[in-house]
């Protein structure tokens, strides 16, 4: 008798405490860092005693019935580098909350010192015009291997540049959506996501959606991020200034203001903006352009469009096109693009040559349109293709 009561004690004891123990609550959003859209199906474990849940569409998620203590929480996600948070309390009074940004595994070798180093040179040109076959396409449009597959052939600024592209390319694998409307509300955003130059943010962007001319000049300025990445960054307040893509109040930059305004301009923004305001590019014959080199179309139907030129491309057709990255709406934003020359009917393309400029600026200098573009000299490039 005496030994059964001794067994419900214990078991009492034992309810007792399992009753009355004291838990609290983690919730939270994970989120992509750079585009800042929410991860679903992200991993959240509480490394110590194995609780876990998962995100959802939203990137909300919730973990109930936790013991009050320290712990360590791990955030996994296929295709993005894992993040921990060590010794976070739990305790009763409140729900605690959690926002954790992850980024893409492709930063593994992002800031590559090696390679950054040894880029840090005008691209020169080559001898004959850039063709691309058929192989660099089963890349799809949408991809972030512009510094993988053009590295055997490209080196200099124009290398940075590509590599640049991916990243901005990472933060909308989906293209991201394109969308123009001064007058929409809100507005319409030149990119998606919150640049910043050298850590200074340059647009708190009012939509997740791009157009052509903030997609190229994002990749330019995280070109510039990268080049002066290991270099002394003399940037002036006023420097700075000139070249956010909002006024100070967020409000929208008008076209011919500053660094932006002049990229942003109609006509051959890039030559406005590299050339003339700033002295930190040339201009490049279209025959001699680079996968890596700015390029401003002017379409004949009237209209035009800021890219980057990646290289001429002669399809199965015969027909000469050429291939860029930009935004645009038939690609539902940010990706590759091959298009005709036929539908173009002069373009300006320009090579970033002396980045170093940029903390030389005279924000106040004037620029002229008056500018004329140049014809696509189709002949010459068939002549390269035929003798690769």
């Amino acid at each position: 008798m005496n030994k059964i009561i001794k067994y419900s004690a214990v078991f009492i004891c034992v309810y007792s405490v399992m009753t009355f123990a004291q838990t609290g609550t983690l919730t939270g959003l994970v989120f992509d860092a750079e585009s800042e859209k929410p991860i679903s199906s992200a991993t959240i474990t509480i490394k110590e005693i194995n609780l876990f849940s998962t995100s959802d569409s939203n990137g909300f998620y919730s973990i109930f019935e936790i013991p009050v203590g320290k712990y360590t929480v791990d955030f996994v996600k296929n295709d993005y580098l894992p993040f921990s948070v060590n010794g976070l309390r739990i305790d009763t009074a409140k729900p605690r909350e959690l926002e954790i940004g992850l980024l893409h595994e492709y930063y593994l070798d992002y800031y590559d010192s090696a390679f950054i180093k040894s880029n840090l040179f005008p691209t020169e040109n080559l001898a004959q015009p850039f063709i691309l076959d058929n192989n660099y396409f089963t890349l799809g449009d949408k991809h972030n291997n512009h510094k993988t597959y053009f590295n055997k052939y490209i080196k200099g600024y124009n290398a940075l540049i590509l590599q640049a592209i991916d990243k901005v390319q990472t933060t909308a694998l989906d293209g991201g959506g394109y969308f123009i409307g001064i007058k929409a509300e809100p507005p319409e955003s030149p990119i998606g996501y919150k640049l910043k130059l050298f850590g200074n943010e340059l647009i708190e962007p009012p939509r997740k959606t791009s157009y052509c001319s903030g997609s190229t000049y994002t990749a330019f300025i995280e070109a510039l991020n990268l080049i002066f990445e290991y270099q002394e960054k003399p940037l002036t307040y006023e420097v700075y200034e000139a070249m956010r893509m909002q006024e100070l109040d967020n409000g929208r930059r008008e076209d011919d203001i500053k660094f932006w305004g002049k990229w942003n301009a109609d006509g051959f923004g890039n030559h406005f903006a590299l050339v003339q305001y700033s002295d930190m590019g040339k201009i490049i014959e279209p025959n001699n352009a680079l996968p890596g080199d700015f390029m401003n179309i002017s379409w004949t139907n009237g209209g035009g469009h800021s890219v980057i030129f990646l290289g001429w491309h002669l399809d199965d057709t015969g027909e000469l096109n050429v291939v860029y990255w930009s935004s645009q709406k038939s690609t539902n934003g940010i990706s590759d693009q091959v298009v005709p020359i036929s539908r173009i009917n002069e373009v300006m393309v320009v090579r970033l040559t002396k980045p170093e400029k940029l903390f030389y600026l005279d924000v106040n200098k004037s620029t002229s349109y008056d500018v004329k573009g140049c014809k696509i000299s189709s002949e010459r490039i068939k002549e390269a293709n035929d003798g690769m």
